[in-house]
């Protein structure tokens, strides 16, 4: 009898202990907030970049991160250091060290809030420092913002609008042409803009690509019809934003004319088409003005710009080379794309290293690479001009007419 009594005060006091294990982890536990809307209490006792570890009363489990909305610590520090780090995600610093000081307040031994702190200057540092950088880049490029638009895109624009695209560029690579006219970026009309407002959006960020509309004027003269017919050889259809091409029939008179599926037709032989039903349209089209066929093409064309960064005069040194580190001095590489019809741009004088560049001209391959009045080349394809006489230095220049070719230049 005393026994079987001692094994019930014992399967009681164990009940009782698991009871208040229990009770313990109820009261004194963190929660963590599953995305679908459960929600898990126990004691975390170890925390990973992708995963925390939860004791509860069954054991310990793991629980991924990517499946927490959010965590609530029984210990005040560790909320204030959980949204401490959601802070310093989105760069809010000031707010995140408030909440850091908090953390480290509540519980002054608490090492993890400690460290957090000497992260998050640095991370700050370098956060302020890239802002700079990126602030000082584009304080630059508005500064010089005609020179950078025909660096990043090859165009220049003027008061009407009309563009010059200069060749091999990003511009001439999309077709857009010599006298074509900017209606828009990014869909915003530009006739009441500045050019300097337009120059602005165009150059944007500095990278990254930009979305423009151009205006093409297209003069179809009756000899180049095709023989069997007069037709263009395109479908269209009025849609919201305009008369649509959908498309234009391969090896067809609109083809080689340059007309592309998704072209709107503003206007035909001068008269626009805005409030053209497609009678009209097919009428207008079928008519001629002196043997032409007058188009006002307008075309959504999206341009990357190439990063000023790219542009920059490179500066390489052989271990050999000596590399001036004075005062306005130093040695560049440069690469020169030579033209046919403008040669180099450049006014040249005879000086002891090379030859000195008097003048350069503008829109030329030598302005476009960043040569100036007062540099030295010294070199061209790695050949010294030193003790080269002038009538030799010319030659040289001349024989890499029309091909991409490395000049060593002193600044």
């Amino acid at each position: 009898m005393n026994k079987f009594v001692e094994m019930k005060k014992l399967l009681l006091s164990t009940i009782l202990v698991i009871a208040v294990a229990i009770n313990s982890i109820s009261l004194f536990a963190d929660t963590i907030f599953l995305i679908h809307g459960d929600s898990i209490k126990g004691i975390i006792t170890e925390q990973y970049e992708d995963r925390v570890i939860v004791s509860v009363p069954g054991g310990e489990i793991g629980i991924y991160r990517n499946r927490i909305s959010r965590i609530r610590f029984d210990e005040p520090e560790q909320n204030y250091l959980q949204l401490g780090d959601k802070y310093l995600e989105k760069k809010r610093f000031d707010k995140a060290v408030q909440l850091y000081k908090r953390a480290v307040k509540a519980n002054p031994n608490f090492q993890q809030a400690k460290d957090a702190l000497l992260k998050l200057e640095d991370i700050k540092k370098a956060y302020i420092m890239e802002k700079q950088k990126k602030e000082e880049l584009l304080r630059r490029i508005r500064k010089e913002s005609k020179i950078m638009l025909r660096k990043m895109l090859g165009i220049e624009i003027d008061s009407a609008y009309k563009m010059y695209i200069y060749p091999d560029s990003p511009a001439a690579k999309k077709g857009i042409q010599t006298g074509d006219k900017l209606i828009s970026i990014y869909n915003q009309l530009v006739k009441h803009m500045s050019l300097a407002k337009v120059r602005e959006y165009l150059i944007g960020s500095g990278t990254g690509k930009v979305k423009l509309t151009v205006e093409v004027r297209l003069i179809i003269e009756r000899h180049i019809r095709t023989a069997k017919s007069g037709r263009l050889g395109i479908r269209i259809e009025i849609k919201e934003t305009g008369l649509t091409i959908t498309e234009a029939v391969k090896n067809s008179l609109a083809e080689r004319v340059g007309l592309k599926a998704g072209d709107k037709i503003a206007a035909i032989n001068e008269k626009s088409t805005r409030y053209m039903n497609m009678k009209q349209v097919i009428k207008n089209l079928k008519q001629r003005s002196a043997g032409q066929l007058s188009l006002t093409i307008r075309r959504s064309i999206v341009l990357k710009r190439v990063s000023v960064e790219k542009t920059k005069v490179s500066v390489r040194a052989k271990k050999k080379q000596k590399v001036y580190l004075g005062k306005d001095i130093s040695i560049s590489m440069l690469i020169i794309p030579g033209t046919e019809r403008k040669g180099l741009g450049i006014k040249i004088e005879k000086v002891p290293e090379g030859i000195k560049i008097t003048d350069v001209t503008k829109g030329s391959a030598s302005d476009i690479a960043g040569l100036k009045g007062g540099d030295i080349i010294t070199a061209i394809d790695k050949k010294s001009l030193k003790g080269m006489n002038m009538s030799d230095v010319i030659k040289t220049l001349k024989e890499k007419k029309n091909v991409e070719f490395i000049i060593t230049v002193r600044k």
